[in-house]
């Protein structure tokens, strides 16, 4: 099981091999306009998650809305997830 801090670590790092960009702000929604992140890029972030955590991450979407997709709202999604399983 990974800890909060390992799943943060692990979006952090797929952000920034995917599109460069390092997250400032952990409360500001990744597919807003001032992330700079084109939505259609997260299909390769979220496959990198799946990957490197061993998880169904796209699961977090089943009982989310888009409000999920904030650093911290996904890191506390894909947690209570891995917890499920």
């Amino acid at each position: 099981m990974y800890s909060k801090e390992q799943i943060e670590l692990s979006i952090r790092s797929a952000v920034k091999a995917v599109v460069d960009i390092e997250i400032q702000d952990n409360k500001l929604n990744l597919v807003a306009k001032e992330m700079g992140i084109n939505p259609a890029m997260f299909l390769y972030i979220f496959e990198i998650l799946e990957n490197e955590l061993q998880m169904q991450v796209c699961d977090v979407f089943i009982d989310q809305t888009s409000e999920v997709m904030t650093l911290e709202n996904l890191t506390n999604a894909i947690f209570q997830l891995q917890r499920k399983n």
